[in-house]
């Protein structure tokens, strides 16, 4: 089918453009004009020709919007304002291209699908759970930020134009989403795994007293040479979050894009929960060097329930923490591995 997606050479954006163009899809490609990042498609166009097309169309152009989703079959909305603490642009570009794009295309009966890339972030609760978070826990009542109210507000009119118009609307609600080397980014020793990375999340900050007691067992594994620490919580846990790779993002947005049974739901679509301990263990394999643990800060021990997801779409995630850490090590040596980082 011929699919419009905006937010097309974000870190999302241009791996679903990738995974729709190999599934035979024409791609109508979405960016912000005078974007730096549009050479990452246009290295695709030159592998995949006339089925991509790059269209320079701001979020906040309206008349843009509607030409370009009356010239699909198929919307993926992507695109969004990032930054939390701007509301105006929340309400203009996030929330405004939404109502946008769904206005364009309500009356089309010939519309296959309209898929609308929401966010966890609709979910507010402790980063400490003994049960996997479930689609119906979101609210309106959020606390989290502009960019997570606008996300939640876009649900809320994909519903209405889904039940009042018959819209085929469906939302997905990832979480933190990475694409390869950006899980170790900038560097295994510095990134959020490494002694070195965690030491300089502390630096600068007013720390109270876990935070300093957790900087000096991370001083000490430095001062004996120690490059990887495992963040453990109160209860002697590792660290465990629900987090995407990229390539279980783009897996279950084309699930969703053509599965009959996604439309009028909300789905959580991740990779296998995040666990901290295999993650630097890996690493250490990987690398040669040691990992040792620290008690964190900070408690994380949380998951999201996927069961809707795979019940509507079939969607199953594929990947989990050894085989992320693995091709991420792999991607910062140079390796390809089949995804499109952001930058």
């Amino acid at each position: 089918m011929k699919v419009l997606l905006t937010g097309a050479s974000g870190r999302i954006g241009a791996n679903i453009v990738l995974q729709l163009l190999q599934a035979g899809h024409e791609v109508l490609a979405a960016v912000r004009p005078g974007s730096d990042r549009v050479g990452k498609l246009q290295s695709l166009q030159e592998k995949f020709g006339s089925l991509l097309q790059i269209k320079a169309c701001d979020l906040s152009d309206r008349k843009g919007l509607e030409m370009l989703a009356h010239e699909s079959e198929a919307v993926i909305h992507n695109g969004a304002h990032l930054y939390s603490g701007d509301t105006f642009a929340q309400f203009d570009n996030t929330l405004g291209s939404t109502v946008t794009l769904l206005e364009a295309v309500r009356d089309r009966k010939d519309l296959k699908r309209f898929v609308f890339i929401s966010s966890t972030s609709v979910y507010e609760g402790p980063t400490v759970r003994e049960t996997p978070q479930a689609e119906h826990e979101s609210t309106w009542q959020l606390l989290g930020g502009a960019y997570a109210v606008s996300k939640i507000a876009g649900e809320s009119f994909g519903y209405l134009f889904h039940h009042r118009w018959g819209v085929p609307v469906v939302s997905l609600r990832f979480p933190l989403v990475f694409a390869g080397k950006e899980l170790l980014n900038p560097d295994v020793e510095n990134s959020i795994f490494g002694v070195a990375g965690q030491l300089k999340r502390l630096e600068g900050r007013s720390v109270n007293e876990a935070e300093s007691a957790m900087a000096q067992q991370l001083e000490s594994l430095q001062t004996r040479g120690i490059k990887l620490a495992i963040p453990l919580n109160e209860n002697g846990s590792p660290h465990r979050r629900h987090w995407c790779d990229v390539r279980d993002a783009a897996r279950g947005t084309l699930l969703a894009l053509t599965e009959p049974g996604a439309v009028g739901h909300s789905l959580n679509i991740m990779s296998q929960p995040f666990d901290f301990a295999v993650a630097a263990q890996t690493l250490a394999e990987l690398s040669g060097w040691t990992a040792e643990s620290v008690t964190a800060a900070e408690q994380y021990d949380y998951t999201f329930d996927q069961t809707l997801a795979k019940e509507t779409i079939g969607f199953e995630s594929r990947l989990d923490t050894r085989q992320m850490i693995t091709d991420a090590y792999r991607h910062l040596q140079g390796e390809d591995i089949g995804v499109i980082a952001r930058d």
